[in-house]
């Protein structure tokens, strides 16, 4: 478990009252020709993360940097196998051109008790506190990606699950602890906030369906449940055992 800084904690937030609602973010359209992207073309736009990128990362995305980014399709699965082993029947799920951001700042209105994030997680070049989360293209093919100073505006669930790559990293600095994601989750309210160190797979978040298992039991000790879902990966036989896939995960936050 990780603490950025004492006064992200004490930031004020959402405060109590949430519900047991699971809203989770799971395989955005981030190319039109994904055929489940139905807008009409923008003109003069590529319709993909490519240069439609350069106004969001400035100069670290020029014409020649390749940011095309791949489907994640087994997030789909992920965000729907994690919202079961939850255990509630209100979930909101939000996959495709639904994995937007009104889509989940309407949800996110609702003060849901988790929300789960499987999208891409993009960090410029020498900008390690200016991560993105990247989302659906919007219906003229345009790329929305949620800023750290964006996310405190939408507030957030009491647990907030980044399973994207690197989700979790940041720049310390001095005075201030660990500003990324993660602090900009925390400072818009959520209690706790799992996220990675480093690139992690795509696939069904095995690691993940034990935590859910774990943390539906006990909902405020989300430190106990992620140990107990990577000492699961390490005994697991298969390849999940190895550190570079179950240790990449960590808690920042309240327990």
């Amino acid at each position: 478990m990780t603490i950025p800084s004492a006064a992200a904690l004490l930031e004020p937030g959402a405060g109590g009252g949430a519900g047991a609602l699971f809203v989770g973010v799971g395989d955005p359209v981030y190319n039109s020709a994904d055929p489940r992207w139905a807008g009409t073309p923008e003109p003069g736009m590529l319709h993909r993360w490519g240069l439609a990128l350069v106004p969001l990362l400035g100069a670290s995305a020029s014409p020649q940097t390749n940011l095309e980014l791949p489907r994640l399709a087994a997030s789909a699965a992920e965000i729907r196998e994690c919202s079961r082993r939850w255990g509630v029947r209100e979930t909101v799920l939000l996959e495709g051109p639904a994995a937007c951001r009104d889509r989940l700042a309407e949800a996110l209105r609702r003060r849901p008790a988790v929300l789960h994030l499987a999208t891409h997680v993009l960090t410029p070049e020498g900008r390690r506190d200016g991560a993105l989360i990247a989302l659906s293209l919007g219906p003229p093919g345009r790329p929305e990606a949620l800023t750290s100073s964006e996310i405190a505006s939408l507030g957030a669930a009491r647990l907030v699950v980044l399973s994207g790559c690197s989700s979790g990293n940041g720049a310390p600095l001095p005075g201030a602890g660990l500003v990324g994601l993660t602090r900009a989750w925390l400072a818009a309210g959520a209690d706790r906030v799992v996220a990675s160190l480093w690139p992690t797979p795509d696939d069904l978040g095995e690691i993940f369906l034990s935590f859910y298992g774990h943390i539906s039991q006990q909902p405020r000790q989300a430190a106990e449940a992620l140990r107990k879902a990577q000492l699961e990966m390490l005994h697991s036989g298969n390849w999940r055992r190895e550190p570079r896939y179950w240790a990449a995960y960590v808690v920042t936050g309240k327990g």
